[in-house]
């Protein structure tokens, strides 16, 4: 088997000579070595002879045969083994993270099949309708979610992320810290509570850090664009016999990628600004811009000289709609200057200055302190610190379509026209984003004297702060009254308020039955010259958030009762845990609308709490005392959790009004969720297992923390009845917008059944298959009902008989779900030969039905996300099966492993637009040496486990395929290419120990 020398996939933030160097001197060291080599006396070489078989075997990867009754820890909190977990569990051990290739957790996790749609750390990626300011990456198992998928580190919550809360990042945690990944496939709220519907992936640190371990790794990509640096350190030692210390410290640099670098669209070109300015005047009937310039026998004529002309000259005149501004066109040139008129179509350059990945630099440092007490208690201490920093380039300074008044003395134009273009003199708009984590946690163990029960009790609080800069920002409010030059309408101020801003005051009427606010005419600022100054008009605008988790737990276990079958284990314990959310912007980073549309200017303070008391029992019917033939073994798991939530506080900082509480607030209820399971084991090579788990998701703060606003839509913004005649009748309605503090858990039930087969008559194969079946209720989701059918109203809308009156939420509300049905197949295979040690693992994840059902009160079937999906969804389109396969051979101390990630196309449907995106099929190419007695190369004794890593990610530089459809016709791509942005990727990296067992 590997020794286990962790495939330290992390990168220093040195400079590159500085690894290729490291590489240089292991190798100066082999000829030296050589030399030495030949001196040895002729025993030795006897003994190196006996020693390779046993280095074939130590260096040979694990096998899950041969680890199938090594303890997990995932699913259970009595340490079983895989073989009495009833649920569908997966382990990624040290073999598959290493034949990945990846050198981050995240990139790992993406090639599990079962990770549907994981987000990426690119900017603009939705968290939890937030903006992705931090370089966040969450985890989706089965296209359920990411708030559906829980993540721990070894069994503990990693706490929450994000600007409003609510987002488990596992980009936070170093591949370096990784034993191994255990993911449980089925929902686990009986044992861990909330969020584990899709799955739990628990995340297993390294623990047997011996001396000092040493990690230089360095990515850098077959077509230029960017460079990847990581390096580590590790090590552990004791204290005598009772105390252990295990440290580490980790820096990973990444240099950002530009759009520029990549064939890949951010933005349909010709909607938006291109590298020079355009002008043009929308929009005739037919959606075309009107004629802004005109020429007559080659001159190019304003608006006033064109009308100026007598109509048979008129008559002879070209109309241009568009045009283009030659590079220093200003106030003072001509428009005879302007050659180019034409619809603009500026390409790729218009990509510079974009950043597609953000430029990151992390440090990372961890402490694990035990100690014993003792034969009967132990301690331990552990932290862990995050210090990460983003950088996003946002492209260039622009005009997106202002209007360039006719009266504004430095428009050239002789009309009103709109103006579009990047300014690349003017410092560059950019985010910046400092995040801080520091996760804390005491554990103390140990036993009841000599009852044979056990205790443990543990306290651990994480906290994450987050700020962000909004760097150059446009002030547009600002901009746009100084460009268009022109006495501007502002509604819903104060008389007062009008007044003070010098402009003239009309009252709040009625119009066509429609409440009109108020509204009060400003007179223009002065007028702006868009081809001069624009950097007093470019502001710094922040966001900030903290997100806190406090935790405690106690719990007992231990033996109750001895059966035939064997002993009959019991847990029972006490959690608590408290949540906080502060989160403030001065800018636009929420996909949500509050009550007064305030989400670009929030301060808001939220906590919860919630206790549950659970238990878990493991009960062998059937053991090898009373087994018989065709009834080996057979046990029984119940598990059991009762949550109950706190009411939530939460605490509105408002601008002009102080802080002010929410009131009558409800708290998310009381929820009680259980396991049953069950293994039978007829004959040793095959057992069979069946599991039902219930699980739920908590509200999340997010969902409470703007304020609830209720009054009468705004004009033209009510619902439409849908009359027995065909027609439509525009009604006022109430509306309520905001949080929802009534909200109540989403809950689901988890139906599985599968096998595992081991033939005996052929060792080192194994095959398991598992089908399971998800029943996902009362999902929190935000509809937006327009058409109403009075006679079967959705679920968002109710009718006041008593005042002629409908009321819509027009908020978070329980009432979607999804049926969710698919099988997952795993199968491995090796084989120990003269030559060396072959092998094989496939994961295929395969789902059969995936059915949401948006709002079941307002009829209609299911809609199908299952590869396509007609119309928007919360869940998004969901492939129908995703395939991992490795392929690795090992001998002597060289191991080459083959890792091939494929997944189905998908398409969806909106209107008259489809888009069909077909992903990558992703080979990863591993080349390793592991240097050591019975290895191909000698090597001086200090190279002794040290490894040299050679990867290439994405072999064939495959980057997936997006065509977009409009009435059947391709047409240019317009949104965010899904493809990995990276290409071809080559990593070089050495690990060394110094000073281990």
């Amino acid at each position: 088997m590997f020794i286990r020398n962790h495939l330290l996939a992390e990168r220093l933030p040195s400079l590159r000579e500085v690894i290729l160097l490291s590489f240089a001197v292991c190798a100066l060291a082999l000829p030296s070595a050589a030399i030495s080599q030949e001196a040895e006396e002729a025993d030795e070489d006897e003994t190196q002879e006996q020693t390779i078989e046993a280095t074939e075997l130590e260096a040979a990867p694990v096998v899950p045969q041969t680890e199938i009754e090594e303890v997990v820890v995932t699913g259970s909190r009595l340490q079983r083994t895989p073989g009495e977990i009833a649920g569908n569990l997966i382990v990624l051990d040290e073999d598959f993270i290493r034949s990945t290739g990846e050198v981050t957790l995240e990139r790992v996790l993406r090639q599990l099949p079962q990770n549907s749609n994981p987000t990426q750390e690119r900017f603009g990626s939705g968290l939890n309708t937030a903006t992705n300011f931090a370089g966040a990456s969450t985890v989706n198992l089965r296209g359920l979610g990411s708030e559906s998928t829980l993540v721990l580190i070894d069994g503990k919550r990693i706490g929450h992320s994000g600007l409003l809360g609510g987002v488990s990042d596992v980009s936070q945690i170093p591949l370096a810290l990784v034993e191994r990944i255990e993911v449980l496939l089925d929902g686990a709220s009986a044992i861990y509570g909330s969020d584990a519907v899709g799955g739990v992936i628990n995340i297993i640190t390294r623990k047997d850090y011996q001396g000092l371990e040493l990690s230089l790794n360095y990515n850098w990509p077959s077509e230029e664009g960017f460079d990847e640096i990581q390096g580590s350190v590790s090590g552990g030692f004791s204290l005598g016999e009772d105390t252990r210390i295990r440290a580490s410290a980790q820096r990973t640099d990444h240099s950002g990628m530009d759009a520029a670098d990549r064939d890949v669209t951010l933005f349909q070109q010709s909607m938006f600004s291109g590298p020079r300015y355009d002008v043009r005047l929308c929009c005739l009937s037919d959606g075309s811009a009107l004629p802004i310039l005109w020429r007559v026998d080659g001159d190019v004529l304003t608006r006033a000289e064109f009308f100026a002309l007598p109509p048979d000259e008129r008559a002879l005149a070209t109309e241009e709609r568009y045009a283009i501004l030659p590079d220093g066109f200003s106030e003072n040139s001509s428009v005879d200057e302007i050659t180019e008129f034409q619809i603009p179509n500026w390409g790729p350059e218009t990509q510079a200055g974009f950043s597609v990945l953000p430029e990151s630099v992390r440090d990372t440092l961890t402490l694990n302190v035990e100690q014993d007490f003792g034969a009967n208690v132990s301690a331990e201490l552990r932290i862990r610190y995050e210090n990460r920093d983003t950088l996003y380039e946002r492209g260039y300074v622009s005009l997106t379509g202002e209007t360039f008044g006719s009266a504004n003395p430095y428009n050239p134009f002789g009309g009103n026209v709109h103006i579009r273009g990047q300014r690349r003199d003017l410092p560059q708009p950019r985010l910046e984003t400092e995040t801080e984590s520091l996760d804390i946690g005491i554990d103390l163990q140990g036993a009841l004297g000599d009852t044979g029960w056990e205790w443990e009790t543990g306290f651990g609080r994480v906290t994450r702060e987050s700020d962000t800069l909004n760097m150059n920002l446009v002030n547009r409010q600002a901009l746009r009254p100084g460009l268009a030059f022109r006495t501007q309408t502002v509604q819903g101020l104060t008389e007062a308020d009008c007044s003070a801003r010098g402009g003239t005051y009309s009252p709040p009427g009625m119009s066509f039955g429609f409440p009109i606010p108020s509204r009060c005419a400003i007179p223009s600022p002065p007028a702006i010259n868009p081809f001069g100054d624009l950097t007093p008009y470019l502001n710094t605008l922040t966001a900030s958030s903290t997100n806190e988790q406090t935790r405690f737990e106690a719990l007992v276990r231990g033996q109750v009762l001895s059966l035939p079958g064997g002993e009959v284990r019991l847990l029972a314990g006490y959690s608590y845990e408290e949540l906080v959310l502060n989160s403030a912007t001065e800018f636009q980073a929420v996909n949500f609308d509050s009550p007064t549309g305030q989400v670009d200017n929030f301060d808001t303070d939220a906590e919860r709490s919630n206790q549950a008391l659970f238990f878990e029992s493991l009960v062998p019917v059937i053991g090898a005392a009373n087994g018989r033939p065709g009834l080996q073994g057979l046990s029984l798991s119940l598990s059991g959790r009762w949550d109950s939530y706190d009411e939530p506080s939460v605490v509105f900082n408002l601008a002009d009004g102080g802080p002010m509480a929410a009131e009558e607030l409800s708290d998310a209820g009381k929820e009680f969720t259980y396991g049953v399971g069950m293994n039978f084991t007829p004959i040793s090579d095959l057992r069979l297992r069946i599991n039902k788990q219930t699980a739920f998701v908590a509200p999340q703060l997010n969902q409470v923390i703007v304020a609830t606003g209720i009054g009468p839509s705004q004009p033209f913004r009510g619902i439409f009845l849908q009359l027995p005649d065909g027609s439509l009748q525009q009604r006022q309605i109430r509306v309520i917008e905001g949080g929802n503090a009534d909200l109540k858990p989403e809950t689901a039930d988890t139906l599985s059944w599968g096998f595992e087969l081991t033939p005996r008559f052929l060792p080192g194969l194994g095959f398991k298959a598992t089908w399971s079946e998800t029943e996902y209720k009362d999902r929190i989701n935000r509809l937006e009902n327009f058409f109403i059918d009075p006679n079967n109203l959705p679920s968002d809308t109710i009718y006041i008989p008593e005042e002629d009156l409908y009321v819509q939420e027009r908020r978070w509300i329980n009432v979607s779900s999804i049926d969710r049905k698919g099988a997952d197949y795993e199968l491995f295979y090796e084989r120990g030969t003269q030559v060396g040690r072959f092998g094989v693992h496939l994961w295929h994840s395969r789902t059969t039905e995936y059915e949401f059902l948006v709002d079941p009160l307002a009829g209609g079937d299911p809609v199908n996300v299952l590869s396509h999906a007609d119309g928007t969804t919360a869940v998004g389109v969901i492939p129908r099966s995703s395939t991992n396969a490795q392929f690795f051979w090992n001998h002597r101390g060289l191991q080459v492993s083959l890792d091939i990630l494929t997944t189905d196309e998908t398409t969806r449907t909106l209107a008259s637009v489809s888009n069909e995106y077909t992903p990558p099929q992703l080979l990863d190419l591993t080349l390793s040496y592991q240097f050591g007695a019975g290895g191909f190369l000698p090597s001086p004794a200090f190279l002794d486990g040290g490894r040299v890593v050679f990867t290439v990610n994405n072999l064939t530089d495959d980057f997936g395929e997006t065509k977009v459809y409009v009435f059947g016709e391709q047409v240019p791509q317009s949104s965010p290419d899904a493809s990995p942005l990276y290409g071809r990727v080559f990593n070089l990296s050495f690990q060394m120990s110094i000073g281990g067992n």
